[in-house]
């Protein structure tokens, strides 16, 4: 049987989380991205499924990383 796959937009998540959006006021974005990807990783374990983080920064300028974490595919653009 496949895995479902679900794919999150990690800064749309973060700001529709109350406990994160004040992580986000309080100027600890990284630490906000951290307590999403904990949280996202539970959830993934507990359900069986795959789960792919995207953090687009639009209109940033950056270099695009992918990368795994806490056993979650977490991509920037």
């Amino acid at each position: 049987m496949k895995k479902q796959l679900l794919i999150v937009d990690g800064y749309n998540m973060i700001g529709s989380w109350p406990e994160l959006v004040q992580l986000k006021k309080q100027d600890k974005m990284a630490d906000a991205r951290e307590a999403l990807l904990h949280r996202l990783s539970n959830y993934a374990k507990y359900e069986g499924m795959e789960v792919i983080v995207v953090f687009d920064a639009q209109l940033v300028p950056g270099i695009q990383q992918n990368y795994k974490k806490y056993q979650l595919d977490v991509v920037f653009t």
